[in-house]
């Protein structure tokens, strides 16, 4: 007898030492920046790239050799994937706010960091299992099978939070009567399928360069 627990979703946790200060700039600005934040209060985002701004764009190498590693030292990935970063975006979020369920389309992974100082009260991450939308039934069995459980993530000063972007997500309320800051992010892999394999993915391949031609 063997118990096999197959299907996993990889969600990645690392408490970073470098300085992010630089995004506190904009958070303190957002009036002026509305084209590079998000303002959640009623759950609505505005999507852009303020990772490709000269002032963050050190921030932005930072994270993708942070994913990279992650592909390769977790995944397995070959460095040929070359992840490449696509949206990025600051939310906040104020008291009583909150995100609702969603999931980042047209990616592949989705990333956050919580770069404020103080995260006392704030709304925690909330990624919901896959899984239970495949089910009918919702039995009383240890946690590490109840697929209608997800997981909660609390926030804290420069944790990074790396999970696939099919999953549902969302937030908790927003207690604290601070503003809840969060720098959003999304990748897509430059090359997939590029060994030939027992899955056939030779015949599904591409690269990103490819598009150019």
């Amino acid at each position: 007898m063997a118990l096999e627990l197959q299907f996993p979703t990889p969600i990645w946790t690392e408490k970073c030492t470098e300085d992010f200060s630089k995004l506190h700039y904009f958070t303190k600005t957002i009036s002026n920046h509305k084209n590079m934040v998000a303002l959640n209060k009623s759950g609505k985002t505005v999507l852009a790239r303020c990772l490709d701004t000269w002032k963050l764009f050190e921030i932005k190498e930072i994270l993708n050799k942070k994913f990279q590693k992650f592909c390769t030292d977790i995944l397995g990935a070959p460095t040929e994937l070359e992840p490449a970063m696509t949206t990025s975006w600051l939310t906040s979020t104020a008291q009583d706010g909150h995100i609702g369920a969603h999931k980042h389309m047209n990616n592949w992974y989705a990333g956050i960091l919580y770069f404020d100082s103080n995260y006392s009260g704030a709304s925690k991450l909330q990624l919901h299992n896959p899984l239970m939308y495949c089910t009918s039934f919702a039995p009383d069995v240890d946690p590490l099978f109840n697929v209608n459980q997800g997981i909660e993530i609390t926030p804290s000063h420069n944790l990074l939070v790396f999970f696939p972007a099919y999953l549902f997500h969302s937030t908790s309320v927003q207690e604290s009567t601070d503003t809840r800051h969060s720098l959003a992010f999304n990748f897509i892999p430059k090359r997939c399928g590029m060994t030939i394999d027992m899955y056939g993915t030779s015949d599904s391949q591409y690269d990103i360069e490819w598009l150019n031609s």
